[in-house]
């Protein structure tokens, strides 16, 4: 039947809408991390198998079940079997894509840093406007209490605001460090199982393994006094007429509780953050636009909107440039495929880790070439995860943030009318 034919033409639409084509962003956002995370386990524990080593072998003996069954005759068995592991895929693509959302987008990105926004444009949340407000209010009460005239109740009015550690940035630090000391526990487990297997330094295995049990239930200890510390500053701030944090020492403990946790983090990673230009802001003239434009747009103040200040603008770029729109969701794919791909290979490697920790710890004799290339390919995956998820950070803020403020600002401030009118034409 020639291509020219109006039947060939019908018959191609009637067979794409039976067996739609699967969009790229369910190919880059499920299915490449899902596929990846099994094929990493897999490929081990085949190697495993092959070497005759007797580890557990979960994924490896389901898929060679489901191999056997494809191998039957007919079709329909085959069919089943291979549209079975790309449900699976799918599904686990699908997980993978919630604990990235609950881990990093929540947990890293919104309790560690803030959103970009809050960065970009110089908004506190609004938990930090209200928490920033009780402290005026007891500080305020605390000063009136000193005495004095009006110019030193507002001089120490600003010292005990000063001096008194907030809510937020004690809970921005542990949530930062918590990322820093987990993955440091995992590299003192890993070091120590390379030093016991690979290297046959017992020392310095043992060193590790006390390091780990160390770091540990340091992060214990610090969830503890996090939470301690916290009621201690919300007791303090809640009450109107009390005198918030006072004491210099106890200022000074949640201090250095905060920088002990936090510390080793934002020596590691702020270099990394200068050099990614991920915590440099709008200018101040850009800012007072944006905050402009966004009054003038919404009737209401950026300030004040939270979150919306990613729904809201991203709705009027969508109605008002579809092209730069398109350009946005782009954007929105790549770093979320950086995202899943990065959490789909750390969470393989961990599963190595601890595959090849029960294995150890069962007595299962793992020859040392095997330990080597296992224990070097987890650190190399991990090394690859973390660089996934700066490249997933990089384009949310410096592309997908920026690209969206900027377009924000141009298509809604009356001042680019005339520039609109000669880009359009």
């Amino acid at each position: 039947m020639p291509l020219s034919d109006p039947r060939s033409a019908q018959m191609e639409v009637s067979l794409a809408e039976r067996f739609p084509v699967p969009p790229i962003s369910e190919i880059l956002g499920y299915l490449a991390p899902g596929s990846t995370a099994l094929a990493v386990v897999y490929t081990s524990e085949a190697w495993a198998i092959r070497r005759c080593i007797h580890l557990p072998v979960p994924l490896h003996t389901t898929v060679k079940y489901l191999g056997i069954s494809a191998t039957a005759e007919g079709w329909l068995i085959p069919l089943l079997v291979v549209g079975g592991l790309a449900l699976c895929t799918y599904v686990g693509g699908h997980v993978i894509d919630s604990i990235a959302k609950l881990m990093l987008d929540r947990l890293i990105v919104f309790k560690g840093f803030g959103y970009p926004y809050q960065t970009l444009l110089a908004i506190s949340s609004g938990a930090q406007r209200e928490e920033r407000r009780r402290m005026l209010i007891g500080a305020r009460a605390a000063a009136a209490l000193e005495g004095g005239d009006s110019k030193q109740r507002a001089r120490r009015v600003q010292e005990i605001i000063e001096d008194l550690p907030t809510w937020g940035t004690l809970s921005e630090q542990y949530y930062r460090g918590l990322l820093f000391w987990l993955n440091a526990y995992l590299a003192a487990r890993w070091l120590a199982l390379i030093s016991n297997g690979v290297l046959a330094a017992p020392n310095l295995a043992a060193l590790a393994s006390d390091a780990a049990w160390f770091i540990g239930y340091a992060c214990v200890t610090f969830f503890v006094l996090k939470f301690f510390a916290g009621f201690l500053i919300r007791r303090r701030i809640r009450a109107v007429h009390a005198a918030p944090l006072r004491s210099p020492g106890e200022a000074f403990g949640i201090r250095l509780l905060g920088w002990a946790f936090v510390g080793p983090y934002d020596i590691l990673m702020n270099p990394i953050r200068s050099l990614l230009k991920t915590n440099h802001g709008f200018d101040r003239v850009f800012v007072r636009r944006y905050k402009r434009c966004f009054l003038h747009a919404f009737n209401c103040r950026a300030d004040n909107a939270e979150s919306n200040n990613y729904w809201l603008p991203f709705l009027l770029v969508m109605k008002r440039a579809p092209q730069v729109a398109s350009l946005l969701g782009r954007y929105h794919q790549l770093y979320r495929f950086s995202r899943n791909l990065s959490t789909a290979i750390y969470l393989a490697s961990i599963y190595l880790l601890f595959w090849y920790f029960v294995g150890v710890r069962e007595g299962v004799a793992i020859p040392v070439d095997l330990s080597a290339h296992l224990l070097l390919s987890v650190g190399a995956l991990i090394g690859v995860a973390a660089i996934l998820l700066l490249h997933f950070y990089y384009l949310y803020v410096c592309y997908y943030s920026k690209l969206l403020f900027r377009t924000f600002v141009l298509v809604s401030d009356p001042d680019n009318r005339s520039f609109l009118e000669v880009a359009s034409s």
